[in-house]
C-alpha cells in the first residue's frame, strides 16, 4: 500500500532541484559548520561529499502545532484537511525531500539516527521506509530522556523519546557496539527465551571438564533450560573426538559458532548436563541496546540544561540533546576517521560528541553541522550558539581550532 499525502510528489521533486545559491567560502577545513537553510546547504555538499559520511543524526523540529522554521515553497493548506492533518502534511512536506537527499551522502555501510516523539514516529518510519527501504530498518531506540517525567499528557506520564535506526545498506553495515566484553569472561549459549534451533560443534572444538568416555545422546534439559543432545559424543583427552550436535534456546547462531571456531575461540563444558560457554580471549564490541534507561545512568534533558549552563552560564536552548547520548549513538558505529553529520544541528551537540570521541582516543574524527539561522528570543541567534559551543568544545578538549571552518548560504 503506498504511502501518500498532499504535496509529496512537488516535495519529492524539490529535492531533485538545482539551487542557485552558493557556500561562502568554497574552500573548507576538516570540520565544516554551514550557517543557512538546509535544504539549499545538502544540494551544494552532496557532490563533495556525496557517500563519505559514516553516520548521520538529526534532531528535527517535532510536530507540536506550532509553525515549522522551514516553510518550504511547495508546502500545502488544503482546506480540505482537518487543522491536525494539515501539520502533519507540513511535517512530511519539510522532511522527505531532506531524507532524500540524506541518503546521498552516506557510505554504502552509512547509518543514519533521527531524534523523534510519539507524534510522528509512526510516519516517519513509513517515510523512511520509502526512502531507505523497510529491508533497511535497524530498529527503533527508546530513551528514558527525564529524571523527573512530565504529566501533561492527559492520559499517560511520559517518559520516553524514540531513535530511529536506519543503514543505507544493512548488509554492509557491522552490529552497533559500545564497550568491550570482557577478555576472559565466560559467556554462556544458552538463552532463555530465544527461539528453539540446533548448533553443529566441530570435531575438536571443544574442552571438556569430564573424563575420557562416551556420553549418549539425551535430553540434557534441566527446569529453566531446554536442551537436547542430539549425537553421541567421544570424549577422550579433554575433547570432543567427533562432530556433535545440541537443540536449545541459544544466544548465538551456527555462523557465529563456526567464526569462533576459526578464531580458535576457547569453548568449554564443564560437567553433566552439558551447558556449552565460550571464553573470550579478545577484545570485542559489545552490542548496543535499544533501552536506554536512566537506571543504567544514562544521560537525561536535565543533564542537557546542566551541560549548557556549564558552556553559556544560561538556559539558551529548550531541549537540547546530552553529549552523553550523542557520543552514544555516534561511538556505536564511527571508527577513528570517519565523518558525521547533522543538518538539524541547533544546539551543535553533534559536533561537540565528535570532538569528544577524538579527545578519548586521539582519533581524527571530522563533522560537518547545517543550520539555519534563527533568532532565539532574548539571546543570540542560534548559529551563534552553535558555533560558540563547538568552540568552546575544542578549547576544552585542547584540539586546535583551525581545523574548523564555518560558512554561509549566500544569494
Amino acid at each position: 500500500m503506498e504511502f501518500t499525502w498532499p504535496g509529496k510528489r512537488q516535495a519529492f521533486a524539490s529535492a531533485l532541484e538545482p539551487t542557485c545559491k552558493q557556500i561562502e567560502p568554497a574552500v573548507w577545513k576538516d570540520n565544516l559548520v554551514v550557517i543557512g537553510d538546509n535544504l539549499d546547504a545538502l544540494k551544494l555538499l552532496r557532490t563533495p561529499y556525496a557517500q563519505q559520511v559514516k553516520v548521520i543524526y538529526i534532531d528535527p523540529p517535532y510536530n507540536t502545532g506550532k509553525s515549522f522554521v522551514y516553510q518550504d515553497d511547495f508546502r500545502l493548506h488544503d482546506k480540505t484537511l482537518s487543522k491536525a492533518n494539515r501539520r502533519h502534511v507540513g511535517w512530511l512536506n519539510m522532511m522527505s525531500p531532506r531524507l532524500l537527499l540524506s541518503r546521498e551522502f552516506l557510505r554504502e555501510d552509512g547509518v543514519i539516527f533521527i531524534s523523534i516523539d510519539d507524534k510522528e514516529l509512526a510516519h516517519l518510519l513509513l517515510l523512511m521506509d520509502e526512502i531507505y527501504g523497510f529491508e533497511n530498518r535497524c530498529g527503533i531506540i527508546v530513551w528514558e530522556r527525564k529524571k523527573k517525567p512530565s504529566f501533561l499528557h492527559g492520559q499517560l506520564v511520559n517518559r520516553v523519546e524514540y531513535i530511529v535506526a536506519y543503514a543505507k545498506n544493512r548488509t554492509k553495515t557491522g552490529p552497533f557496539t559500545h564497550g568491550e566484553v570482557q577478555v576472559g569472561k565466560r559467556y554462556p549459549f544458552n538463552n532463555l527465551g530465544n527461539a528453539m534451533s540446533t548448533l553443529t560443534f566441530a570435531k575438536h572444538s571443544v574442552s571438556f571438564g569430564l573424563a575420557d568416555g562416551t556420553v549418549a545422546a539425551q535430553n540434557m534439559s534441566t527446569l529453566n533450560v531446554p536442551c537436547e543432545l542430539l549425537d553421541q559424543v567421544t570424549i577422550r583427552d579433554g575433547t570432543n573426538q567427533n562432530e556433535f550436535r545440541m537443540k536449545g534456546q541459544w544466544r548465538y547462531s551456527q555462523d557465529t559458532l563456526d567464526q569462533f571456531v576459526r578464531d580458535n575461540e576457547h569453548l568449554s563444558i564443564s560437567k553433566l548436563p552439558f551447558r556449552p560457554n565460550i571464553h573470550r580471549s579478545r577484545a570485542k564490541g559489545r552490542k548496543m541496546s535499544n533501552l536506554l534507561l536512566l537506571s543504567e545512568n544514562f544521560p537525561t534533558y536535565e543533564d542537557a540544561q546542566q551541560e549548557q549552563f556549564e558552556i553559556f552560564s544560561a538556559k539558551v536552548f529548550d531541549y537540547p540533546k546530552p553529549l552523553g547520548l550523542i557520543c552514544h549513538l555516534l561511538g556505536a558505529v564511527m571508527k577513528s576517521d570517519d565523518i558525521a553529520m547533522d543538518f538539524f544541528a541547533g544546539t551543535g551537540t553533534t559536533g561537540h560528541a565528535t570532538v569528544a570521541l577524538n579527545a578519548k582516543d586521539n582519533g581524527k574524527r571530522r563533522f560537518i553541522c547545517i543550520q539555519r539561522d534563527e533568532h532565539k528570543e532574548d539571546h543570540l541567534p542560534i548559529s551563534d550558539l552553535l558555533i560558540q559551543k563547538i568552540k568552546w568544545a575544542f578549547q576544552t578538549h585542547e584540539i586546535d581550532t583551525t581545523s574548523l571552518s564555518i560558512c554561509n548560504i549566500m544569494d
